[in-house]
Parts: C-alpha cells; structure tokens; sequence
C-alpha cells in the first residue's frame, strides 16, 4: 500500500492519493457536522464531530508512515522541479498551521465534550465553542489547500 502507485494518474503512492483525497473531504464532512449543530441537534453534532475528528488522526498517522516508509520528502523533492528552498519553507508554515489545528480541534473536543456533558455548554461557553470551531475550520481549509499544493509541487509537476 505504501510503496504501490496512486490511482490519481500522478506520481504519489497510493497512501498519498488516498490520504489526499481524505483532506479534500474534510471541509465538506466538518460542514455536515457543523449543520447538526446550527439545527440545535447537539448530539448528532458530537457523534459526527467524534467521527470525523478520530478518522483525520488515524488518516494522519497512516500519512506520517507512509512518509517515513516511503523515504520521507526528500525522496520526493528529488522528483519535483520545484526549488527545495521555497518548497521547505511552504512545508513548515504548511505543518506549523496543520498543528495549531488539530492541537486547538483536541481541545475543542475535550473541553466541549466535558462542558455538554454537565450542561454547561451554554451562554458564553457556547460563543467560545463557536468562535475556536470557526477558527479550527478556517486553520483545517488552509491546511487542505496547502497540502493540495504541497501534492501538485511533489507529484504533478
């Protein structure tokens, strides 16, 4: 799986393609989660935040294997034409906004759950929740669009 062609007709390994098109998904499957909660179906808006928010860590933990199996980037960048100086920089502020987000999405999750779960989830706590998921959801779109430019710059160029 890690080391078998992709099936998107570029040069990414299979774990890549499927990785990939995970992320592009998750703006659209955060959304749907977000809908329960603007219907005041709280519960449903948990489960399916739970859900999106475990399978994202375990799609990540199969990326950062399948990188490391795989030889890591640099084994990539080797087939790029693209300069290893911007690419690396474009790489860390790519990571550096990936990890505000889902180290701010663990604390939603945990301090949210622990707050509904006492009924305590209203009033201010409520706009707090509102406000960090808005930001988690815009840190998330910025992470996906630049980790679709991170794939086209290693396996389409």
């Amino acid at each position: 799986m890690f080391l078998d062609a992709g099936f998107l007709g570029t040069r990414a390994p299979l774990y890549m393609d499927a990785v990939g098109l995970f992320f592009v998904l998750i703006p659209f499957l955060l959304a749907f989660s977000i809908r329960f909660a603007r219907k005041k179906q709280f519960q449903s808006h948990y489960r399916a935040h739970i859900a999106v928010y475990t399978l994202t860590v375990v799609v990540v933990i199969l990326f950062e294997v399948g990188v490391r199996l795989s030889g890591g980037f640099t084994e990539f960048i080797k087939q790029s034409p693209v300069n290893p100086t911007f690419f690396v920089t474009f790489l860390i502020v790519h990571i550096v906004i990936a990890l505000v987000a889902i180290g701010a999405w663990t604390y939603q999750v945990a301090v949210s759950f622990k707050a509904y779960k006492h009924g305590q989830l209203t009033g201010k706590k409520a706009q707090h929740h509102r406000l960090i998921g808005k930001l988690i959801y815009a840190a998330m779109l910025i992470t996906v669009l630049m980790g679709g430019g991170i794939y086209y710059f290693l396996f389409v160029m």
